[in-house]
């Protein structure tokens, strides 16, 4: 865990300045979070219920506004003056968890999120990289949560591939698989779409654009604002052993300086 305590002592750093950082840019930029599951299972992508309790008290506590996904990326589309102070929140996968942990603390400060789900999945369990196994949310979760207001559901595809290899034929069968299975049991249109492992290409997007979305996002960090590439908008990843520090740091500019170096000569801690 020698790379997070580096990270951690970072931010610390970078989020006393990243007020100064902001006379660098002539318009806001905002945060998109990506979360994955909120539970006790240890995996590393895992937020303890605990600590994402913590977290939305922090945006509520701080005057964040949380608008949904589909509110942010119509200002961005419209060009349309954002406040620094916005954040919208993401899942990726669709964890029962999202259910049962993440969403009470949502309704309790009445934040809307999007969460990405790969619709193979529903009503079974996902097996991630580390060979932990968890619970994807069921058809009866996803309606209670769709009729709640609060929750919008994306594509993720259907079975969750890596995407930078595949065909356009087979990248539209995920896509289109997925989509209907959605709008099926949503009864509402499926318009953002989230690439799995963030693995694209630049021809996907006139394809997603064609299928009726309106936007889809990356993994890259960084912040947002108008005029950025709408089909492949930055995320920042909220993790178990990211820390308080770099959870503060991925809501400012402080994000952006830390990536600077890797998005702009390839090196990072």
């Amino acid at each position: 865990m020698k790379r997070e305590t580096i990270k951690k002592i970072i931010y610390l750093f970078l989020n006393a300045f990243s007020i100064a950082a902001r006379l660098f840019y002539r318009s806001p930029r905002v945060s998109i979070l990506m979360y994955h599951s909120i539970g006790d299972n240890g995996a590393f992508f895992t937020v303890t219920p605990k600590e994402f309790a913590w977290q939305m008290a922090y945006l509520n506590e701080h005057d964040f506004q949380v608008v949904s996904l589909a509110q942010l990326t119509g200002k961005l589309k419209r060009g349309e003056k954002l406040s620094d102070k916005t954040v919208a929140l993401t899942f990726d996968d669709g964890y029962a968890d999202n259910f049962t942990s993440a969403w009470p603390i949502l309704k309790k400060y009445n934040f809307p999120a999007t969460i990405f789900l790969a619709t193979d999945y529903i009503g079974r369990s996902f097996t991630n990289s580390e060979n932990v196994r968890i619970k994807v949310l069921d058809q009866a979760q996803i309606k209670e949560m769709v009729s709640s207001g609060l929750v919008e559901f994306g594509s993720h595809t259907h079975t969750h591939p890596r995407l930078e290899n595949l065909s356009a034929a087979d990248f539209i069968k995920e896509v289109r698989q997925s989509k209907e299975a959605l709008e099926d049991l949503i009864g509402q249109p499926c318009r953002l779409f989230a690439y799995p492992k963030g693995c694209f290409r630049n021809d996907f997007f006139a394809i997603l654009k064609e299928m009726g979305f309106t936007a889809a996002f990356s993994v890259k960090e960084g912040l947002v604002s108008p005029g950025d590439e709408l089909w492949a908008l930055k995320r920042n990843f909220i993790y178990r052993a990211g820390g308080r520090a770099q959870f503060k740091g991925k809501l400012t500019y402080s994000v952006v300086i830390y990536n600077w170096p890797k998005n702009k000569i390839q090196f990072y801690l």
